[in-house]
């Protein structure tokens, strides 16, 4: 092969886009620009790193590599018309590599493109458009085959949205995901999205019919999904605004038919009741909030949960994600999505822990998952595990390290969603599968007295999943009461039956708490919260009692304080028990306008005994002080120190970050910053150093150069890493 024909298949991809774009830029030239608009990125950067660690035994290693990139974004806009808009434009990336490990030296490059344009008409009354693009990635190596894959989407979406009528929304699309020579992948999916919506001041109705059929020709496997899904919800209130009443009712019918011919497995997607999440460094006991942004079927809109890398002295705890089936459901698999693509290294950082719960407070680890796979063409972990039957599950990751090369570019890793499927072989689900869940809901909340406010609630819901005959009903009944006995003293309180029947089960419990609020003056508050269940399922009861004492207190101005403290206990048939304590105290002061100090100690300790099971007792405390100052716009500094106790290991963590602009509208920036955590392997700590200096040489170009030192020491080796970048940026 020539060497002129060498150089035009390096080159093909940026060539492809160029055509594309110039095309697309016809009508730019020969038309008016008044409405038009063109938007790009160029982004060069370079990196150097060396890595040496040194195992217990002496042992030592030494890894250098060089890193090249680049990055560049095209995109244009045009109205042909009043309502038509043309959009299109190219993606191209292009990382070259060169590393050396032990004198043994390794080169590669990766480059992807992804030219796209879609045509769209808008009027108030329907819209409609087609999308067509194609995405290639290529990575090759010396000491490998190379190895191209293509992703190539062409698309249709319709619209009609008359208003006072019901609307329609309805989208097409077909995918084809192949390597070069359709050795290793060759599969192709079509799918279609309906959705008809129709809501009034009371009613609200929509009804999401969806097909997918796709062919795995490798695996000469192929499955056609068929979902028909509906809601229905009513709300209102009656007796002047006295009673509220909100009724649900929601049909899923899922039917899958898999035709096999050789090897393979089934996806079959679960559908939860609910998505739950919080931070918690505890994951084995503790309940995690709804988040129905979680499981709303958005994958691009964030759900709140922040993986990225935190800022120096920020929530640094695991993050808790998961689902509530509502009842027992067989899972072993879960996507995490999240906002963008990620790389390599990045997404090989994070570990995840999966662990199962009957009751949304006790958490039974399950397995960890290493280096989950990412993608590709889908900004989404897979986790995979051992089958499990829980009625909730979740997954725990702490956020993105700052050890790990590039974390410094990541801030921000929003997770979008989460999908739980149940993967089968497909020789033992060939046919058809149909799947029906259905789940009803109703909540009645009337006021009876005005002085002192007292309500009844009434709530059911019932759960019912076929053909394996799951079903779940909760039926409650309860008053609730709220009162002001004078200017200082205010209450509530409330108590429920619950009556609670399962497919092979049923008990009830009583759920009641009370609170009492004392605000002698605007700067003091103290609350009394006490809270309780008991609970009894078939042969198993469990009881779960709880009393906080909150206080806060603005001393003076500038200066703030709280105290907070509780006890909690939870006991079983068994003869298991669960005592916890835990309290935490925090003062804040500012001085000066530009000078804040603070300082919180928190501390936690449950004991367990009883049930036939050794003893335990886990404790944690954390003492943390901090301060931030800044004596003038140009100059900010923010420092932290920690000491953290645990049951093995007691240790003090310094943080602290510097940012001086020394010239006017921040022009030049230098920033230093030195960060200390705890890492979750073999009990390690990591220390990290960034010098970095930035130069705005424009509102939209900037030069960037950083220096990370990062040193990372466990029981079972030491680690030393050395990283120089620097990246040039132009936006226009």
């Amino acid at each position: 092969m020539s060497e002129g024909i060498r150089r035009i298949r390096r080159w093909a991809p940026i060539l492809k886009i160029l055509f594309l774009v110039f095309l697309c830029a016809i009508p730019f030239l020969t038309g008016s620009a008044m409405a038009d608009s063109i938007r790009g990125l160029l982004d060069l950067g370079y990196s150097n790193s060396e890595t040496k660690t040194e195992d217990n035994l002496g042992q030592k290693a030494q890894t250098a590599s060089d890193s090249f990139t680049q990055q560049y974004r095209l995109n244009m806009s045009k109205n042909l018309y009043p309502n038509l808009l043309l959009n299109a434009g190219g993606i191209f990336d292009k990382t070259k590599n060169i590393s050396e490990t032990d004198d043994v030296e390794t080169r590669s490059t990766a480059t992807r493109s992804r030219p796209f344009a879609d045509l769209t008409l808008r009027t108030p009354l329907y819209y409609g458009g087609i999308l067509y693009n194609k995405r290639e990635d290529k990575f090759e190596s010396p000491d490998s085959l190379t190895s191209i894959n293509f992703n190539e989407d062409y698309g249709a979406i319709l619209g009609w949205k008359p208003e006072g009528f019901p609307s329609l929304d309805m989208r097409y699309d077909k995918i084809d995901t192949y390597d070069q020579e359709r050795l290793f992948q060759d599969i192709s999916s079509e799918r279609v999205l309906w959705n008809l919506a129709y809501a009034t001041k009371h009613w609200d109705f929509r009804y999401q019919p969806t097909y997918n059929d796709t062919v795995n020709k490798i695996a000469d496997l192929e499955t056609k999904n068929t979902n028909h899904s509906g809601r229905l919800t009513y709300s209102d209130s009656l007796r002047d605004g006295q009673t509220s009443v909100y009724t649900s009712y929601y049909i899923s019918r899922n039917q899958t038919e898999t035709i096999a011919h050789g090897l393979g497995e089934v996806d079959f997607q679960l559908f939860p009741f609910s998505g739950l999440s919080a931070p918690d460094d505890s994951p084995s006991e503790g309940a995690l909030d709804d988040n129905s942004a979680l499981v709303d079927g958005g994958l691009t809109a964030s759900s709140g949960v922040n993986i990225g890398l935190p800022t120096i002295g920020g929530d640094t705890r695991p993050r808790n994600m998961g689902l509530d089936f509502f009842n027992d459901t067989e899972v072993n698999t879960l996507y995490v999505w999240v906002d963008q693509e990620l790389p390599a290294a990045i997404a090989e950082s994070f570990s995840w822990d999966i662990y199962t719960s009957d009751d949304n407070l006790n958490w039974v680890f399950q397995t960890t998952i290493m280096a989950a796979p990412f993608g590709p063409f889908e900004n989404r972990f897979e986790l995979r595990f051992p089958n499990k039957t829980t009625r909730y599950i979740k997954a725990v990751v702490s956020p993105l390290s700052g050890t790990v090369p590039g974390a410094v570019a990541l801030p921000d890793i929003f997770v979008t969603e989460i999908q739980a499927f149940l993967s089968k072989p497909a020789q033992d689900v060939k046919g058809k599968v149909i799947r029906t869940s259905q789940l009803f809901s109703t909540d009645v909340r009337s006021r009876l007295m005005d002085i002192p406010s007292l309500y009844y609630e009434f709530s059911y819901g019932l759960s019912k999943v076929d053909p394996s005959s799951q079903r779940r009903s909760n039926l409650s009944n309860g008053f609730s009461v709220t009162h002001r006995f004078s200017e200082v003293f205010s209450g509530a309180g409330r108590v429920a039956r619950e009556d609670i029947d399962e497919s092979e089960t049923a008990g009830s419990a009583y759920v009641y708490n009370a609170s009492l609020r004392a605000e002698p003056l605007k700067t003091l508050s103290h609350t009394l919260l006490f809270s309780g269940r008991k609970e009894e399922l078939g042969a198993e009861s469990q009881d779960k009692n709880s009393i906080f004492l909150q206080n806060r207190a603005q001393l003076y101005r500038g200066l703030n304080a709280f105290l907070h403290g509780g006890l909690s206990r939870i006991s079983a048939a068994s003869g298991e028990k669960q005592d916890g304590t835990s309290w935490d105290f925090g003062i804040s002061a500012a001085p000066h306008t530009s000078l804040t100090l603070t300082f919180d100690i928190d501390s936690t300790v449950a004991d367990r005994s009883g049930g036939g099971k050794p003893d335990d007792t886990q404790m944690s405390k954390r003492r943390n002080l901090s301060i931030s100052y800044r004596p003038f716009q140009a100059l900010y500094i923010i420092g932290s120190i920690s000491r953290v106790t645990l049951p093995d290991r007691n240790t003090t963590l310094k943080n602290y970050a510097f940012n001086w602009s020394p010239f006017p509208y921040g022009t030049l920036q230098f920033n230093l910053s030195y960060n200390e955590e705890l890492t979750s392997d073999n009990n390690g700590k990591s220390s990290t150093v960034v010098p970095s200096l930035r130069w705005n040489i424009t509102s939209r170009a900037f030069l960037q150069l950083s220096y990370q030192l990062i040193k990372t020491e466990s029981v079972l080796n030491t680690s030393d890493l050395k990283v120089f970048s620097v990246t040039a940026r132009m936006i226009f």
